[in-house]
Protein backbone atom coordinates (compact mmCIF):
# COMPACT_ATOMS: atom_id res chain seq x y z
CA UNK A 1 0.00 0.00 0.00
CA UNK A 2 1.29 3.36 -0.29
CA UNK A 3 2.29 6.47 1.30
CA UNK A 4 0.47 8.67 3.97
CA UNK A 5 -1.01 5.05 5.59
CA UNK A 6 -3.02 5.80 8.90
CA UNK A 7 -4.19 2.24 9.32
CA UNK A 8 -7.29 1.96 12.01
CA UNK A 9 -6.08 -0.44 14.73
CA UNK A 10 -8.58 -2.98 15.66
CA UNK A 11 -8.63 -1.86 19.08
CA UNK A 12 -10.03 1.21 17.84
CA UNK A 13 -12.78 -0.65 15.59
CA UNK A 14 -13.60 -2.94 18.51
CA UNK A 15 -13.98 -0.04 20.65
CA UNK A 16 -17.03 1.32 18.35
CA UNK A 17 -19.32 -1.61 19.79
CA UNK A 18 -22.72 -1.58 18.71
CA UNK A 19 -25.66 -0.85 21.51
CA UNK A 20 -28.42 -2.56 20.82
CA UNK A 21 -31.84 -2.65 22.63
CA UNK A 22 -33.19 -6.27 22.77
CA UNK A 23 -35.85 -4.76 20.07
CA UNK A 24 -32.97 -2.92 18.08
CA UNK A 25 -31.03 -6.00 17.79
CA UNK A 26 -33.92 -8.24 16.75
CA UNK A 27 -34.68 -5.92 14.09
CA UNK A 28 -31.92 -5.32 11.95
CA UNK A 29 -30.82 -9.10 12.61
CA UNK A 30 -34.06 -9.68 10.76
CA UNK A 31 -33.15 -7.05 8.08
CA UNK A 32 -29.60 -8.48 8.04
CA UNK A 33 -31.03 -12.09 7.39
CA UNK A 34 -33.49 -10.97 4.98
CA UNK A 35 -31.02 -9.04 2.44
CA UNK A 36 -28.79 -11.92 3.00
CA UNK A 37 -25.76 -10.02 4.79
CA UNK A 38 -25.21 -12.88 7.59
CA UNK A 39 -25.74 -16.42 6.58
CA UNK A 40 -27.64 -18.13 9.18
CA UNK A 41 -27.43 -21.21 7.46
CA UNK A 42 -24.45 -22.73 8.82
CA UNK A 43 -24.26 -25.31 12.13
CA UNK A 44 -22.40 -23.67 15.15
CA UNK A 45 -18.92 -25.37 15.05
CA UNK A 46 -16.19 -24.67 17.36
CA UNK A 47 -12.77 -23.83 16.30
CA UNK A 48 -10.08 -26.07 17.64
CA UNK A 49 -7.33 -23.07 19.09
CA UNK A 50 -6.03 -24.56 21.86
CA UNK A 51 -2.64 -24.58 20.43
CA UNK A 52 -3.07 -21.18 19.78
CA UNK A 53 -3.21 -20.47 23.30
CA UNK A 54 -6.32 -18.37 23.32
CA UNK A 55 -9.65 -18.82 24.00
CA UNK A 56 -12.10 -21.13 22.05
CA UNK A 57 -13.70 -19.10 19.27
CA UNK A 58 -17.05 -20.11 18.08
CA UNK A 59 -18.62 -19.87 14.50
CA UNK A 60 -22.13 -19.08 14.97
CA UNK A 61 -24.06 -18.44 11.70
CA UNK A 62 -20.66 -18.35 9.92
CA UNK A 63 -19.52 -15.10 12.06
CA UNK A 64 -16.74 -15.58 14.49
CA UNK A 65 -17.50 -15.29 17.61
CA UNK A 66 -14.60 -14.12 19.99
CA UNK A 67 -14.76 -15.21 24.33
CA UNK A 68 -13.90 -11.27 24.88
CA UNK A 69 -11.20 -8.42 23.21
CA UNK A 70 -8.33 -10.44 24.68
CA UNK A 71 -9.56 -13.28 22.65
CA UNK A 72 -9.71 -11.19 19.46
CA UNK A 73 -6.17 -9.68 20.27
CA UNK A 74 -4.41 -12.98 20.78
CA UNK A 75 -5.83 -14.42 17.17
CA UNK A 76 -5.03 -11.19 15.28
CA UNK A 77 -1.26 -11.32 16.91
CA UNK A 78 -1.38 -15.16 15.80
CA UNK A 79 -2.97 -14.30 12.50
CA UNK A 80 -1.20 -16.84 9.91
CA UNK A 81 -1.82 -20.03 12.46
CA UNK A 82 -5.81 -19.06 13.66
CA UNK A 83 -6.52 -18.28 9.48
CA UNK A 84 -5.13 -21.88 9.04
CA UNK A 85 -6.96 -23.68 11.57
CA UNK A 86 -9.99 -21.19 10.53
CA UNK A 87 -9.56 -22.55 6.99
CA UNK A 88 -10.09 -25.88 8.07
CA UNK A 89 -13.23 -25.24 9.68
CA UNK A 90 -14.40 -23.63 6.12
CA UNK A 91 -14.71 -20.06 7.42
CA UNK A 92 -14.79 -17.61 4.81
CA UNK A 93 -13.34 -14.00 5.20
CA UNK A 94 -14.26 -10.71 3.70
CA UNK A 95 -10.69 -10.80 3.20
CA UNK A 96 -10.82 -14.17 0.72
CA UNK A 97 -13.59 -12.57 -1.19
CA UNK A 98 -11.50 -9.81 -1.43
CA UNK A 99 -8.56 -12.44 -2.65
CA UNK A 100 -11.36 -14.12 -4.79
CA UNK A 101 -12.46 -10.93 -6.69
CA UNK A 102 -9.00 -9.80 -7.69
CA UNK A 103 -7.68 -13.09 -9.48
CA UNK A 104 -11.45 -13.41 -11.18
CA UNK A 105 -11.11 -9.52 -12.04
CA UNK A 106 -10.13 -10.06 -16.20
CA UNK A 107 -13.24 -12.41 -16.44
CA UNK A 108 -15.47 -8.91 -15.89
CA UNK A 109 -13.79 -5.44 -17.08
CA UNK A 110 -14.37 -6.74 -20.95
CA UNK A 111 -17.39 -4.89 -21.20
CA UNK A 112 -20.00 -2.92 -18.50
CA UNK A 113 -22.49 -6.07 -18.77
CA UNK A 114 -19.76 -7.81 -17.64
CA UNK A 115 -18.38 -5.48 -14.63
CA UNK A 116 -22.05 -4.81 -13.75
CA UNK A 117 -22.23 -8.76 -12.81
CA UNK A 118 -18.69 -8.73 -11.46
CA UNK A 119 -20.23 -5.72 -8.68
CA UNK A 120 -23.31 -8.10 -7.98
CA UNK A 121 -20.95 -11.12 -7.13
CA UNK A 122 -18.59 -9.29 -4.65
CA UNK A 123 -21.55 -7.19 -3.32
CA UNK A 124 -19.68 -6.87 0.02
CA UNK A 125 -16.81 -5.36 -1.32
CA UNK A 126 -16.30 -1.16 -2.15
CA UNK A 127 -16.49 0.17 -5.47
CA UNK A 128 -15.94 3.99 -5.38
CA UNK A 129 -15.90 4.33 -9.47
CA UNK A 130 -14.16 7.35 -8.70
CA UNK A 131 -12.50 9.03 -11.80
CA UNK A 132 -11.26 6.23 -14.03
CA UNK A 133 -11.03 3.97 -10.86
CA UNK A 134 -12.90 1.27 -11.44
CA UNK A 135 -11.65 -0.89 -8.92
CA UNK A 136 -13.26 -2.99 -6.28
CA UNK A 137 -11.24 -2.40 -2.68
CA UNK A 138 -11.21 -4.21 0.51
CA UNK A 139 -13.66 -2.48 2.69
CA UNK A 140 -11.78 -2.96 6.21
CA UNK A 141 -8.33 -1.10 6.26
CA UNK A 142 -7.20 -3.67 9.06
CA UNK A 143 -6.18 -6.97 6.40
CA UNK A 144 -5.80 -8.83 9.96
CA UNK A 145 -8.92 -7.74 10.78
CA UNK A 146 -10.49 -8.54 7.99
CA UNK A 147 -9.34 -11.68 8.01
CA UNK A 148 -11.47 -12.70 11.17
CA UNK A 149 -14.85 -11.00 9.18
CA UNK A 150 -17.14 -12.76 8.19
CA UNK A 151 -17.37 -12.12 3.95
CA UNK A 152 -19.83 -9.64 4.86
CA UNK A 153 -17.82 -8.13 7.22
CA UNK A 154 -18.95 -8.97 10.39
CA UNK A 155 -17.54 -10.35 13.50
CA UNK A 156 -18.96 -11.11 17.27
CA UNK A 157 -17.40 -10.16 20.70
CA UNK A 158 -18.57 -11.87 23.47
CA UNK A 159 -21.63 -12.33 21.13
CA UNK A 160 -22.10 -8.57 20.38
CA UNK A 161 -21.92 -7.74 16.61
CA UNK A 162 -18.93 -5.60 15.18
CA UNK A 163 -19.28 -4.23 11.87
CA UNK A 164 -15.38 -4.05 11.05
CA UNK A 165 -16.04 -2.20 7.42
CA UNK A 166 -14.27 1.62 8.25
CA UNK A 167 -14.03 2.71 4.33
CA UNK A 168 -16.73 3.79 2.46
CA UNK A 169 -15.09 6.88 0.86
CA UNK A 170 -12.14 7.46 -1.83
CA UNK A 171 -10.63 10.16 0.65
CA UNK A 172 -10.33 7.36 3.46
CA UNK A 173 -8.49 5.25 0.51
CA UNK A 174 -6.39 7.75 -0.50
CA UNK A 175 -5.75 8.58 3.46
CA UNK A 176 -4.70 5.08 3.47
CA UNK A 177 -2.64 4.71 0.48
CA UNK A 178 -4.73 2.18 -1.05
CA UNK A 179 -5.16 4.08 -4.25
CA UNK A 180 -2.47 4.67 -6.98
CA UNK A 181 -0.62 7.63 -7.52
CA UNK A 182 -1.84 11.13 -8.42
CA UNK A 183 -0.03 12.09 -11.14
CA UNK A 184 -1.12 15.36 -11.34
CA UNK A 185 1.17 16.12 -8.02
CA UNK A 186 4.46 15.40 -9.84
CA UNK A 187 7.20 13.86 -7.56
CA UNK A 188 10.70 12.58 -7.45
CA UNK A 189 9.69 9.54 -5.31
CA UNK A 190 7.75 8.00 -7.75
CA UNK A 191 8.22 6.19 -11.16
CA UNK A 192 5.63 5.06 -13.47
CA UNK A 193 5.60 3.34 -16.60
CA UNK A 194 3.12 2.10 -19.41
CA UNK A 195 2.85 -0.03 -21.74
CA UNK A 196 -0.83 -1.15 -23.69
CA UNK A 197 -3.61 -1.86 -21.46
CA UNK A 198 -0.88 -2.50 -18.24
CA UNK A 199 0.52 0.66 -15.89
CA UNK A 200 2.78 0.27 -13.44
CA UNK A 201 4.26 2.75 -10.96
CA UNK A 202 6.96 2.73 -7.87
CA UNK A 203 7.24 4.38 -5.16
CA UNK A 204 10.03 4.72 -2.58
CA UNK A 205 10.36 6.42 1.14
CA UNK A 206 13.40 5.81 4.00
CA UNK A 207 11.55 4.18 6.74
CA UNK A 208 13.59 6.49 9.53
CA UNK A 209 14.48 9.98 9.83
CA UNK A 210 17.22 11.92 12.18
CA UNK A 211 16.72 15.42 12.94
CA UNK A 212 14.17 15.77 9.98
CA UNK A 213 16.58 14.28 7.44
CA UNK A 214 16.08 10.99 5.79
CA UNK A 215 18.00 8.35 7.45
CA UNK A 216 18.78 5.07 5.21
CA UNK A 217 20.21 3.29 6.84
CA UNK A 218 16.23 2.54 8.85
CA UNK A 219 15.93 0.91 4.98
CA UNK A 220 14.02 1.87 1.95
CA UNK A 221 10.31 0.61 0.91
CA UNK A 222 9.43 -0.04 -2.34
CA UNK A 223 5.49 0.17 -3.19
CA UNK A 224 4.56 -1.18 -6.35
CA UNK A 225 1.22 -0.37 -7.91
CA UNK A 226 -0.24 -1.65 -11.09
CA UNK A 227 -3.65 -1.11 -12.96
CA UNK A 228 -4.77 -2.70 -15.64
CA UNK A 229 -6.96 -0.85 -18.32
CA UNK A 230 -10.50 -2.42 -18.75
CA UNK A 231 -14.24 -1.22 -20.55
CA UNK A 232 -14.56 2.81 -21.82
CA UNK A 233 -10.76 3.64 -20.14
CA UNK A 234 -11.47 2.22 -16.91
CA UNK A 235 -8.47 0.88 -14.35
CA UNK A 236 -9.04 -2.02 -11.94
CA UNK A 237 -7.01 -3.80 -9.40
CA UNK A 238 -5.79 -7.38 -9.96
CA UNK A 239 -3.50 -10.60 -9.38
CA UNK A 240 -0.53 -9.93 -11.38
CA UNK A 241 3.11 -10.96 -10.45
CA UNK A 242 5.95 -8.44 -9.71
CA UNK A 243 9.66 -9.15 -9.12
CA UNK A 244 11.97 -6.48 -7.84
CA UNK A 245 15.73 -7.07 -7.56
CA UNK A 246 18.41 -4.75 -6.09
CA UNK A 247 22.41 -5.38 -6.38
CA UNK A 248 24.32 -5.00 -3.37
CA UNK A 249 21.40 -4.95 -0.77
CA UNK A 250 19.13 -7.56 1.20
CA UNK A 251 15.53 -7.29 0.45
CA UNK A 252 12.72 -8.03 2.93
CA UNK A 253 8.98 -9.11 1.81
CA UNK A 254 7.41 -10.37 5.25
CA UNK A 255 4.35 -12.32 3.24
CA UNK A 256 6.79 -14.02 0.63
CA UNK A 257 10.07 -15.49 1.34
CA UNK A 258 12.98 -14.52 -1.11
CA UNK A 259 13.29 -16.82 -4.11
CA UNK A 260 17.10 -15.84 -4.84
CA UNK A 261 20.01 -14.54 -2.87
CA UNK A 262 22.41 -14.08 -5.73
CA UNK A 263 21.14 -12.92 -8.94
CA UNK A 264 24.15 -11.08 -10.21
CA UNK A 265 27.17 -9.80 -8.68
CA UNK A 266 25.88 -9.25 -4.72
CA UNK A 267 22.21 -9.22 -5.57
CA UNK A 268 18.71 -10.17 -3.78
CA UNK A 269 15.67 -10.92 -5.58
CA UNK A 270 12.07 -11.11 -4.33
CA UNK A 271 8.71 -11.80 -5.84
CA UNK A 272 4.63 -11.38 -5.55
CA UNK A 273 1.87 -12.56 -7.24
CA UNK A 274 -0.90 -11.22 -5.25
CA UNK A 275 -2.77 -8.26 -5.89
CA UNK A 276 -1.61 -4.44 -5.84
CA UNK A 277 -0.18 -3.10 -4.12
CA UNK A 278 3.21 -4.98 -3.46
CA UNK A 279 5.19 -3.76 -0.95
CA UNK A 280 8.95 -4.55 -0.52
CA UNK A 281 11.93 -3.58 1.57
CA UNK A 282 15.94 -3.05 1.46
CA UNK A 283 18.08 -1.84 3.68
CA UNK A 284 20.96 0.41 2.32
CA UNK A 285 22.93 -0.20 5.39
CA UNK A 286 23.49 -3.76 4.37
CA UNK A 287 25.07 -2.86 0.94
CA UNK A 288 28.50 -4.39 0.01
CA UNK A 289 30.89 -1.56 0.76
CA UNK A 290 28.28 1.04 1.92
CA UNK A 291 27.50 2.49 -1.41
CA UNK A 292 25.02 5.29 -0.55
CA UNK A 293 25.34 7.08 -3.03
CA UNK A 294 22.41 5.77 -4.86
CA UNK A 295 21.03 2.58 -6.40
CA UNK A 296 19.50 1.14 -9.01
CA UNK A 297 15.70 -0.68 -8.52
CA UNK A 298 15.15 -3.53 -11.16
CA UNK A 299 11.47 -4.24 -11.51
CA UNK A 300 9.57 -6.97 -13.93
CA UNK A 301 5.92 -7.08 -14.22
CA UNK A 302 3.77 -10.61 -14.80
CA UNK A 303 1.98 -8.35 -18.44
CA UNK A 304 5.21 -7.59 -19.68
CA UNK A 305 7.29 -11.05 -20.40
CA UNK A 306 11.23 -10.37 -21.06
CA UNK A 307 10.71 -6.84 -20.08
CA UNK A 308 12.91 -5.45 -17.04
CA UNK A 309 12.50 -1.62 -15.84
CA UNK A 310 15.18 0.07 -14.18
CA UNK A 311 14.78 3.03 -11.79
CA UNK A 312 17.52 5.11 -10.22
CA UNK A 313 17.51 6.40 -6.94
CA UNK A 314 19.73 8.89 -5.96
CA UNK A 315 20.17 10.10 -2.48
Amino acid sequence: MFTGIYLQTYKNIIMKKLKFSLIGLVSILAISCSNELIDVESPQLEVKTKALGVEPILLEDSILNFADNNALENALSDIENTVNSLQKEGFKSMYNVFDEAMGDADNYYDTKEHYEQFKVKYASLYFPEYGDDYSAYLPISDQKLAKLANKNGFLKVNGELIDCKDISSYVKLDSLGLTPPNEKLRSTDVFSYREGKNKLWVKYSVLGTISGKPDYSAGVKFEVCFRKKGFLGAWYNRKASTTIACANCDIVYASNPLIGKNIGTFARKSKNDSFSSHDYEFYPKDLVGGGMGGFTLMVTYGPWPGKTLEFVVTK
